[in-house]
């Protein structure tokens, strides 16, 4: 009920592009966009009436916002990074969407890529949205392929450091 949600998860630092992600929400006035991060390096661009900037959020507060999102947003201009809200989104079974990256492509094959553009995220999120009950769909699996992954690499490093020592 009421609009739908996006949570960009962000800490205004400068691999995230907060400026675009703004422009983006001026050009989707229907959808609400909850945007984290230390508002003291928030841009010097006045959001539009459909963005709230909520600061930093504690633990509870974070959770609810995750579970309140019709959407996750967490973007990065550094092609090598993997957001940890990204995972935090996969595993709470939330739609995702990240940059069109190859390793965010390989890490999250059933999220929506985009490019760091107001235009390219504002498409993507209204894919994500119109495809939400689709997607939706692959959360489940998503959640499974991460967890494989992680077990896959416990065990590689318990391999790696080899059987643990007695104390001394």
């Amino acid at each position: 009920e009421g609009p739908a949600r996006v949570l960009f998860v962000c800490t205004f630092a400068p691999d995230e592009p907060a400026v675009e992600v703004l422009e983006a929400a001026a050009l989707l006035p229907d959808v609400e966009f909850v945007v984290t991060g230390d508002l003291a390096r928030k841009p010097e661009v006045e959001p539009p009436p459909n963005a709230d900037l909520v600061g930093f959020l504690d633990r509870s507060s974070y959770r609810k916002a995750v579970e309140e999102a019709d959407v996750v947003l967490t973007l990065t201009t550094e092609p090598t990074s993997a957001m940890r809200a990204a995972f935090e989104a996969v595993w709470a079974e939330k739609v995702l969407v990240v940059n069109d990256w190859p390793l965010l492509r390989d890490l999250f094959p059933n999220a929506v890529h985009v490019e760091n553009t107001a235009a390219s995220i504002s498409a993507g999120i209204r894919r994500a949205l119109d495809d939400r009950d689709l997607l939706m769909d692959k959360t489940e699996a998503s959640r499974r392929t991460q967890l494989l992954r992680w077990d896959t690499q416990i065990a590689a490093l318990r391999e790696a450091l080899g059987p643990p020592r007695a104390p001394d």
